[in-house]
Parts: C-alpha cells; structure tokens; sequence
C-alpha cells in the first residue's frame, strides 16, 4: 500500500475511449460521525468479497483472489485479483468470468485538516487460471477503474472512476469477441454507472443501529 498526497495521481488522465465518474456523498452531523463513516467506507472498499452484498440483488458478484487465481477472504491487497461475474453469459478466456488486477492502493490522511483518501485502481488483466495471457475482460487492458474513498472535514464521498474504456475484441473465439462488445456497449449506456452507484450507496450506508449510537 502506497501514501501519497492528496492529488490523485492514482487517477489516470482521460487519453482515449469512454471516461466516467459515478459517485456517492454524505455530509456528517460531526466529527465523530465523520470519522466513523470514513473508517467503516475504507474497510468495505478493502472487502472486495461483500461488495455484491453492499450493492444489493442487481449487483455483480465480485470475489477476492490471489495472483494465481485461487480464491481468498483477505481484504485487498496489490498484486491480488478480482474475479467479476455479471449476469448474462460470461467470456470463455476468463472461464465464464471478467478478470481485473489490483494494480495499486493509495492510503492518504492530513489530521490537522481532517482530509484524506483511500484509492484502489484495478486494471483488466488475464485469466490468472490460464498461460494464454490474452485479456480476460470486456475493456481492453489500457482501461483502469479507480475507487476511493475520500473525507473532506465533515463530508464523505465514495467514487467510482473509469479511464480510457474500450471495448476488448481481440479474442480468439467469435463468441468471446461478440460478448465482450456487447457487455462494452451495455457498460457506456449505463449499467456500469447503476452497478458502481449501487455499491458508492452501499459502502457509505450505515444501520439504523449506528445511527442512533452516533447520535446518543
């Protein structure tokens, strides 16, 4: 995990293809409710296995894996794998399903000014399960996806950022080909934007539970 200042550089320049931003904000009563929610928002961006859970029934189901693809319950970490199922018919290069690599994690916070950050960028990366090296993604492997989670004094903001997205057709099978285009398009005509603010909304949410403990 790498620190930084906050500049987020972790965040690719617009260069090429589609760029987007989806995000999630909350504005906090105080300082406690501020802190709370920053340290709870970085420990489920870090859980990559429950964020299908956070999002709720429309999501995708993401699974936390290591390098070489073997499936794992520890919290992010660089180098490690996300292994993505999306409804509908999955790629055969990646064994029905989207792989991406969690290429860095940025960790930031300033106390006297109470702002900081937690980022991950993840880029799509090969099948970890297989020797062919071709891309196992719908996006094409220069496409990067970055989630952060970022406190400004009292203001908590949950972010989903995507640089240089194209569609991945360099397959070898029709059907890999066929689908990748087809998820790409599906992906810039909105779902990707509803998938990534179903899971901002749901690592900053909180129970009612939390809430009232946060108000007493």
């Amino acid at each position: 995990m790498q620190t930084a200042l906050l500049n987020h550089t972790i965040i690719p320049a617009p260069a090429i293809g589609v760029n987007n931003e989806t995000a999630s904000v909350i504005n906090c009563t105080d300082e406690r409710h501020a802190e709370f929610l920053f340290e709870k928002a970085c420990r489920r961006l870090l859980d990559v296995n429950n964020w299908g859970k956070f999002a709720g029934k429309l999501s995708a189901t993401f699974s936390l894996a290591d390098n070489e693809g073997n499936l794992t319950d520890d919290e992010a970490k660089e180098g490690y794998r996300i292994r993505i199922n999306i409804p509908g018919p999955g790629s055969k290069a990646g064994n029905g399903y989207d792989w991406v690599k969690i290429e860095r994690i940025e960790l930031s916070f300033t106390k006297d000014i109470e702002e900081g950050y937690l980022a991950m960028k993840v880029r799509p990366s090969g099948n970890p399960q297989k020797i062919s090296g071709r891309t196992a993604h719908f996006f094409k492997a220069y496409a990067t996806s970055t989630f952060m989670v970022k406190r400004t004094s009292l203001q908590i903001t949950c972010s989903v950022t995507g640089r240089n997205e194209k569609p991945n057709t360099d397959q070898r099978t029709f059907l890999d080909k066929l689908r990748n285009l087809f998820t790409a398009l599906l992906a810039f005509t909105g779902f990707a934007k509803l998938q990534w603010k179903l899971l901002t909304k749901g690592i900053l949410s909180y129970s009612n539970k939390e809430r009232e403990m946060l108000s007493a």
